[in-house]
């Protein structure tokens, strides 16, 4: 169901959608723009119902910091201890990577690929 909504603009800034979106098309623009404001989507209610589920909060918790111990053993890079901390991934561009810090052996590369693919539900 849809509401009809009246809102004021500065003239200039009216201009700039309609010119920029589209007369036709502001009022869509301004759904997009303000619902991930405004509503809650199916993920985020979920990630929060089961927070709320102390037992199951545990119970992941319990099993992440093994999953870690299992298969992310220290290694030693240029004669300091390093850890790859495959629960807390991300992606990062490679022209962000500056310097380098030294290579994994093999076996080292094969334990965090197995955390990785843990921590993705993939094995």
């Amino acid at each position: 169901m849809q509401k009809k909504l009246t809102i004021t603009l500065d003239e200039q800034v009216y201009e700039g959608l309609c010119r920029v979106i589209g007369k036709q098309y502001i009022s869509q623009f301004i759904e997009r723009l303000v619902r991930p404001h405004v509503i809650e989507t199916d993920l985020e209610f979920g990630y929060r119902q089961m927070a709320l589920d102390e037992a199951h909060e545990f119970e992941a918790l319990e099993w992440a910091e093994a999953t870690v111990g299992d298969v992310c053993d220290e290694t030693q890079l240029n004669g300091k201890q390093h850890k790859a901390m495959t629960n807390q991934l991300t992606t990062v561009s490679k022209r962000r990577l500056n310097n380098k810090i030294g290579h994994l052996s093999s076996r080292d590369i094969q334990k965090v690929e197995q955390a990785i693919k843990i921590q993705l539900g993939l094995k």
